[in-house]
């Protein structure tokens, strides 16, 4: 069949306007989503690649995608990949207080009124308080994202000057972003200090002139560097930042408000020996929406808030409730335990074995499925703790389909499903399944293996 054949085959834009499943959209939306959906299809028809042979799959497919088109795609899934922050799938899931905290939203708020003086205030006030009371910094500031934080510190305190910076902590961070570009976009001149392995104060003294304003520190969240390395110490740095009048930031990335974890990303820790300004993402180890908290001195906090950018990066309503819930949560240990994130990370061999049996045990009913039990990595993912990746077990699947087709048909499911493949089997993570996921991922295998 010629293509001449199948642009015949394409329904009239009149025609599909008249098709009572569209009846409840709005007049012209109607129109736009059916001509896109034409367009589309005719793109296909140009390309070789539409596989519709009648005028009846040319209209069903058409009035399918503009449904689809004409509903919110953002849809809850099951991730059983053992990724903990997996940055596709939204990182941090929320803790119910935080859920709780959004469900409030549906009314008018006190956002930026005080209830008590019945005057105007910040809406940063509704966080700074409980992150001063969390870390013990002077003053706090929150803004929608790590990489925002970076550029408004950077635009702030070094416009036009020097920022130094160590060459192994020009990071890139994902989606071919880099640390050093987001400074720099800020209009600092950033001054390479150091070579990729090893960093000494020296270099930092060598490099410094009259422009020179800021010192900025990465963490390496996402990577480690081991071997024959050398960096200064914090309080080394913090000593002659304050010696040469100079401001010492530092980006922990992912961040963490437990010290156990690791030391160089506890940020009262950090505040403590000298820091002068820190930022890091709040939808990652402390398990809360995606925003860039920033904590330090007072003064320098206060020129942050008086840049005209700050209101331009500065977060809404949602993501200030739902943060001030989950900090709160950090304050009390008993309802710390409810964030999620926080539960898979400590889940032990003991608890996630017991959970891959159940599963192994169940799937194995099904029909045409085989289910073993094996040790795999689980990584925490979203650029934090790199060298966290324990052996966990996991059910291994091999079903009378292969195991892309069964990845595909779950993903595609209701609810979806995300596992991984490995040596052309299905594995899924039981680590990373919320309360009543299992028994729905259990549903969801049955009906894609029919």
């Amino acid at each position: 069949m010629n293509n001449n054949d199948l642009y015949s085959y394409l329904p009239a834009i009149g025609s599909l306007l008249q098709d009572r499943r569209l009846a409840d959209l709005e007049e012209g939306m109607r129109l736009r989503l059916c001509r896109r959906a034409v367009d589309a299809f005719r793109c296909q028809i140009e390309g070789g690649s539409c596989a519709f042979v009648s005028k009846e799959d040319f209209a069903e497919a058409i009035i399918r995608q503009v449904l689809a088109q004409s509903q919110p795609d953002l849809v809850p899934v099951i991730n059983a990949t053992g990724v903990i922050l997996h940055t596709n799938l939204g990182r941090a899931p929320l803790a119910p207080a935080a859920l709780a905290a959004l469900s409030q939203l549906g009314s008018y708020t006190n956002l930026e009124y005080d209830l008590t003086a019945g005057r105007r205030q910040g809406r940063e006030e509704h966080l700074e308080a409980l992150l001063q009371a969390l870390t013990g910094a002077e003053a706090a500031l929150v803004v929608n994202n790590n990489a925002a934080a970076l550029l408004l510190i950077s635009r702030t305190l070094a416009l036009g000057l020097d920022c130094l910076i160590a060459r192994g902590e020009l990071l890139e961070i994902g989606a071919s972003c880099r640390i050093g570009d987001i400074i720099a976009s800020g209009g600092a001149d950033l001054q390479e200090v150091g070579s990729a392995n090893c960093v000494y104060l020296k270099d930092y003294q060598e490099s410094l002139t009259p422009r020179t304003a800021l010192i900025f520190r990465i963490h390496r969240s996402n990577f480690q560097l081991r071997g024959f390395t050398h960096q200064p110490s914090i309080p080394e740095l913090a000593a002659f930042a304050k010696d040469k009048n100079l401001v010492l930031a530092c980006d922990l990335g992912s961040g963490s408000l437990l010290p156990d974890w690791e030391e160089e990303s506890d940020p009262a820790r950090l505040l403590d020996l000298g820091v002068d300004l820190l930022c890091f993402s709040g939808d990652k180890l402390l398990g809360g929406p995606q925003a860039g908290i920033i904590l330090g001195r007072k003064h320098l906090i206060k020129r942050l808030r008086q840049n005209p950018l700050y209101r331009a990066l500065r977060i809404d309503k949602m993501t200030t409730a739902a943060l001030a819930a989950t900090l709160a949560c950090w304050g009390r240990p008993e309802e710390r335990e409810a964030i999620p994130i926080l539960g898979m990370l400590r889940k032990s061999e003991t608890e996630l074995l017991a959970a891959a049996q159940e599963l192994a045990e169940a799937l194995a009913k099904i029909p045409g499925l085989q289910a073993s039990i094996e040790w795999e990595t689980d990584q925490i993912g979203g650029g934090a703790l790199p060298g966290w990746a324990p052996d966990s077990p996991q059910i291994a699947l091999t079903a009378s389909i292969a195991a892309e087709e069964l990845r595909e048909r779950l993903r595609r499911g209701s609810p979806p499903v995300i596992a991984r493949i490995k040596r052309e089997r299905l594995y899924l993570s039981p680590r990373t399944l919320l309360p009543g996921q299992a028994e729905q991922m259990i549903c969801a295998i049955k009906e894609a293996i029919k």
